[in-house]
């Protein structure tokens, strides 16, 4: 599972992806990211390896812009 959250504005929570695996007892918290400079505002599985989203960016005037991304693992 994948969770994302942004709020770049402001700055009440965090901006960042967590992945998380299912384990017998839950939950297992595996990788968790947050910048400080864009944040993720949708993030969707494409296929089993590859995630598509779209992200917020600010610019050095703190003015917001989108971009759609693609993440998938190094090799």
């Amino acid at each position: 599972m994948i969770a994302c959250n942004t709020d770049l504005m402001a700055a009440f929570t965090t901006n960042g992806l967590e992945y998380y695996t299912s384990s017998p007892k839950g939950l297992v918290l595996e990788y968790e990211y947050q910048p400080e400079k864009w944040g993720p505002d949708v993030i969707k599985w494409l296929d089993n390896i590859v995630l598509v989203g779209k992200f917020n960016v600010l610019t050095k005037d703190m003015d917001p812009v989108v971009q759609y991304v693609r993440l998938e693992p190094v090799r």
